[in-house]
């Protein structure tokens, strides 16, 4: 199941932005409703490590991913999470972050996200949650940035 949701424009470059991609603004991301504990967090290079423990009624699990790529062109920077140790009932996660230039100091943030669960038709079953989980992106990227 694949979902992609992009930011509104950013009135910063696109260098700038990606400087940003650290624990401070992962943790901004986090949406309310899903609390989570960074227990590592060690950047967006091919071979760091993202740990988190997701915690509340609902979830208590952890989640590690590692960033198996990243690309630099005169468009965009991207790169790309996949998903070592999942939460129930994920099975699969990829996750291609991309901040794309749209114009000298502007810029618009990507997210591509691919997951599968153990069943297929689990997968649509769940994706209301993750567009809201993911959703809440949107707003976050436009608060954190303007303070920057």
């Amino acid at each position: 199941m694949k979902i992609t949701l992009e930011s509104k424009i950013i009135s910063l470059p696109a260098e700038k932005v990606f400087s940003c991609f650290d624990e401070n603004l992962f943790k901004a991301l986090n949406p309310w409703f899903m609390p989570m504990k960074v227990e590592l967090f060690e950047g967006c290079s091919p071979g760091n490590r993202i740990v988190v423990k997701l915690g509340g009624r609902l979830v208590n699990a952890r989640w590690v991913s590692e960033i198996t790529s990243m690309n630099k062109n005169e468009n965009e920077i991207c790169f790309t999470d996949i998903g070592i140790e999942l939460p129930f009932p994920l099975k699969k996660w990829e996750h291609h972050h991309r901040i794309i230039k749209t114009g000298q100091n502007q810029c618009r943030i990507v997210d591509e996200i691919t997951y599968f669960t153990s069943q297929r038709w689990l997968d649509p079953m769940i994706k209301p949650a993750m567009l809201l989980q993911f959703g809440v992106r949107k707003k976050a990227y436009s608060n954190y940035f303007t303070n920057i």
